[in-house]
C-alpha cells in the first residue's frame, strides 16, 4: 500500500487475488471484515485511519488495504481527541457535563493551534535567548518584535488573535526538522505522543532559530506585517469586501481553512477546509437542538444576498438555527413556490 493510500497489487501473483466475503458482493469486504466501534461514549475521526476511533478502544487486525495501524497521528487528529477528553473531564473551561450543542460549537469556534500548544513556550524562550540575529540573516529589531508577538499570542486562530501567521510560517519549516521531539511517538499513547520540543539538542535549537528567522522573512517578503490580527491576514474576498476567516492549517488545527499566501495580501487564496458544519443535541423538548453553517454561503451568484451572508456569519463564529419540528419550520418559512410542468 502506497503512502497516498492507494493499494497496489501484483497481478502476476495469485496470492494477491481479490477474495469474497460472506454476505458481500465479489471482491468487496463484508461487514465482519470492516472496522467498527459500538460505543456509548464517543468516536471521532479527522482524516486518519480507522485505527484510533477512541483512545481507549484501538481497532486492530484489519486488512492493510483499509488503513494503517500503529502510526503517528496528525496533530489535527490528536487535538480532536484532546478536546473530547478535556470535555469529558470538564477541564476545558466550559460549563456543564457531557457534549451539548452549545459546548460543541464553543469547542469548534475556539480555533486552537495544537502545535503551538505543544511547542510555543519553548520556541519563545529560544527566540528570546538570541543575542545576534544577524547570524541567521535577520535583524535584531525585527526578530525581537516577532518574539514578543509569539510570547503574547493566545495560540489560537480566531480572527482577533495576533501571532498565528508568525507561527504558521515558522511551523511550515520546523515541523520537518529531524529529532524535533524529546518524547517520541508511542503507539500505546497515540494522542499524547510525540511531545516536548527537544531543547537539549543543540543542533535542533539552532535549526529552530533559523526556522524562526526564515518564517518571518517569508512574511516580510510578502509585505505582511507581523502584528496583524489573524482576520486581516486570512480572509476571502466577496464583492470587493474582505471577510475574515477563523481557523487555519489542518497540520496544526482541528478547525481547518487551507489557504495559500498571496503576495501583499495574506492567506486569501482559500483552497479547502471547513465547509458544511453542524452540531446537534437533544434537550428536554421533543425537537433536536440543531445548528449549522455553510462557510462559503449558498449562492455562487454575486448579485444574490446568499452569496456571502453565511460566510460573514461564519467569520463571526455565528451559526444558523436549523428548524426540525414543523412549528420551527413554519416560523422560518420565507415563501412557498409550486413548480409544475
Amino acid at each position: 500500500m502506497l503512502e497516498s493510500g492507494v493499494v497496489s497489487l501484483d497481478g502476476s501473483d495469485s496470492s494477491c487475488g481479490l477474495g469474497n466475503d460472506e454476505g458481500a458482493p465479489p471482491n468487496v469486504f463484508g461487514f465482519k471484515s470492516l472496522p467498527k466501534l459500538p460505543t456509548l461514549q464517543y468516536g471521532a475521526n479527522a482524516n486518519d485511519s480507522y485505527w484510533l476511533p477512541n483512545p481507549e478502544n484501538l481497532l486492530t487486525g484489519f486488512s492493510r488495504a483499509i488503513g494503517r495501524e500503529d502510526y503517528e497521528q496528525s496533530l489535527r487528529t490528536r487535538l480532536t481527541f484532546v478536546q473530547a477528553q478535556e470535555r469529558i473531564a470538564r477541564t476545558d473551561g466550559l460549563e456543564g457535563p457531557g457534549f451539548t450543542n452549545k459546548q460543541v460549537r464553543a469547542i469548534f469556534n475556539s480555533a486552537r493551534n495544537y502545535a503551538a500548544e505543544l511547542v510555543n513556550d519553548d520556541v519563545v524562550a529560544i527566540c528570546e535567548a538570541v543575542e545576534d540575529w544577524s547570524l541567521y540573516g535577520a535583524s535584531n529589531e525585527t526578530m525581537e518584535h516577532a518574539c514578543s508577538i509569539l510570547g503574547a499570542w493566545d495560540t489560537r486562530h480566531t480572527i482577533d488573535s495576533i501571532g498565528g501567521h508568525v507561527f504558521t510560517e515558522f511551523w511550515r519549516i520546523a515541523r520537518n526538522l529531524p529529532n524535533l521531539w524529546a518524547v517520541p511517538f508511542d503507539p500505546t499513547d497515540p494522542v499524547n505522543t510525540p511531545n516536548q520540543l527537544n531543547t537539549t539538542d543543540g543542533e535542533l535549537v539552532e535549526a529552530v532559530r533559523q526556522a524562526l528567522a526564515s518564517g518571518v522573512q517569508v512574511l516580510l517578503d510578502n509585505s505582511i506585517a507581523l502584528d496583524l490580527p489573524w482576520g486581516e491576514v486570512q480572509f476571502i474576498e466577496r464583492n470587493g469586501v474582505n471577510i475574515p476567516l477563523p481557523g487555519g492549517s489542518g497540520g496544526m488545527l482541528f478547525s481547518v481553512i487551507s489557504a495559500n499566501l498571496v503576495d501583499g495580501e495574506g492567506y486569501s487564496n482559500v483552497r479547502a477546509g471547513n465547509s458544511y458544519i453542524h452540531a446537534v443535541s437533544w434537550d428536554e423538548t421533543d425537537c433536536p437542538d440543531a445548528n449549522a453553517i455553510l462557510t462559503y454561503s449558498q449562492s455562487t451568484n454575486p448579485a444574490s444576498p446568499h452569496y456571502d451572508d453565511a460566510t460573514k456569519l461564519y467569520s463571526q463564529s455565528g451559526w444558523i438555527d436549523l428548524p426540525f419540528c414543523k412549528r420551527d419550520q413554519d416560523a422560518q418559512e420565507i415563501r412557498r413556490e409550486t413548480v409544475s410542468q
